[in-house]
């Protein structure tokens, strides 16, 4: 080996050792943790979503317990959810709440999740939704509760003045009136009083 390739070695192996040392850096720390693993789509769209990632909606028309309970979760153990919940997702929050109706469908999945831990209960596919408003979502339970005629005109105008409302926003009597009765022609026009 000739003098000159020896005085060369040392400067390849120095090279060596700091490109070694230069592959040891840990990655950076997370600064974002609190923004959601994924931003939310902005279309409707299918997502496949954990069932304990789901909340219901806090201020579902629905007052009492859906007397169907047992038989939806059996039909759910059965079959699994035929009719796919439709859910969307407050600015900010880390949840997703149910956005128009499937509550009772919710609830039935999340509990059969935990009293089994079956894998068929842990994930469920739903409709996203993007966000658009508070009153955007009662009236979507309102009407499936409609649609399902598990609504009375005594529950409706309580809803319209408990939740229609965006935060932040003034409402007057005449626009709780108006949603009332807009509800109860609904109801009206599908079950009509019988005439005397």
């Amino acid at each position: 080996m000739s003098a000159h390739a020896i005085g060369r070695r040392p400067a390849l192996e120095e090279r060596r050792r700091l490109v070694a040392e230069s592959l040891r850096v840990s990655n950076p720390g997370n600064n974002a943790r609190d923004l959601p693993t994924q931003a939310d789509p902005r279309h409707d769209c299918q997502i496949e979503l954990a069932v304990d990632e789901i909340k219901p909606y806090e201020h579902n028309p629905r007052r009492s317990d859906n007397a169907k309970f047992d038989e939806i979760k059996e039909s759910i153990r059965a079959c699994g959810i035929r009719n796919p919940i439709t859910v969307t997702r407050r600015p900010g929050e880390q949840h997703f709440i149910i956005e128009a109706g499937g509550n009772t469908r919710l609830s039935a999945i999340q509990a059969l999740w935990a009293e089994t831990r079956d894998p068929r209960y842990q994930k469920l596919t739903a409709l996203f939704r993007p966000w658009r408003s508070e009153s955007h979502v009662l009236t979507a339970h309102l009407i499936e509760n409609e649609q399902r005629g598990e609504m009375t005109f005594v529950l409706s105008p309580t809803t319209h003045r408990e939740g229609m409302v965006d935060v932040g926003s003034t409402v007057s009597v005449r626009y709780v009136n108006d949603g009332a009765m807009h509800v109860a022609t609904a109801v009206t026009a599908e079950h009509p009083r019988p005439s005397r």
